[in-house]
Parts: C-alpha cells; sequence; structure tokens
C-alpha cells in the first residue's frame, strides 16, 4: 500500500511530534534526578564537616585521656618500692 503526500507527512508530524515527547520527559527526568544528586551532594558535604568536627572533639578527648591515664602511671610508678 502505497502512502500519498498527506499521509507521509502526517506520519513524519506524528513521529516528531511523540519524539518530542520522549525528548521533554528524557530531559525533565534528567533534570529531577541531577536535583536529587546535587541534594544528596550538599546533604553529604554538611555530614562530612560535622562528621570532621567530632573527630577533631575525639582527638582532644582521646589525648587528654592519654594525660589522664599518663598522670595515673605516674603515681602508681612513685608507689612502688624503689
Amino acid at each position: 500500500m502505497s502512502m500519498n503526500i498527506d499521509e507521509r507527512l502526517e506520519s513524519v508530524a506524528r513521529n516528531l511530534d511523540m519524539l518530542t515527547r520522549i525528548h521533554l520527559d528524557s530531559e525533565r527526568e534528567y533534570r529531577e534526578r541531577l536535583d536529587r544528586i546535587e541534594g544528596m551532594q550538599e546533604k553529604n558535604a554538611r555530614d562530612i564537616q560535622a562528621l570532621a568536627v567530632l573527630a577533631k572533639q575525639d582527638g582532644e578527648h582521646i589525648r587528654a585521656l592519654a594525660r589522664i591515664a599518663e598522670r595515673h602511671q605516674d603515681r602508681l610508678d612513685n608507689l612502688d618500692p624503689q
């Protein structure tokens, strides 16, 4: 069956419309994913900053505990008979 020019143009127009919708849907999905990824990256950056603060605090606490342990060890050493 042969298509006349009007039928061919209508088919091309339908295909172009369908491709346009597919492209717009894909672009919308891409933008939504990109927005979600950017949001996750921002949250991760905040979490990393918070972890850095906590790690610094942990280091300070460990150093304080090490000083306390050292003082206790000095006291114990001084209790031993020479």
